[in-house]
């Protein structure tokens, strides 16, 4: 593999690192500036986000195949989808 190909990888592994870590903080000092609780939605949001930028750093590493990973996003997708209008 080349070294711009390898750089590449590193930045969008780290990038979906930040945007766990940002994502987390963000929730978390928005809830507490607003002085609301964590509801049902926030939860399902932060484990979507979680999930998909875990996925995208595992697949970039080579630790999941390619079936696997549009199986995830797929599973991922439908339960996202069908959770919308059950409770709101």
């Amino acid at each position: 593999m080349s070294i711009l190909l390898i750089q590449i990888r590193d930045a969008i592994v780290y990038a979906m690192l930040g945007i766990m870590i940002l994502f987390i903080l963000g929730v978390f000092l928005q809830r507490i500036i607003s002085k609301q609780g964590i509801g049902e939605r926030i939860i399902q949001l932060t484990c979507m986000v979680m999930l998909i930028c875990a996925i995208v750093i595992l697949s970039m590493e080579d630790v999941l195949k390619n079936e696997t990973v549009a199986t995830l996003l797929g599973a991922i997708g439908g339960y996202v989808l069908a959770s919308l209008g059950k409770k709101d």
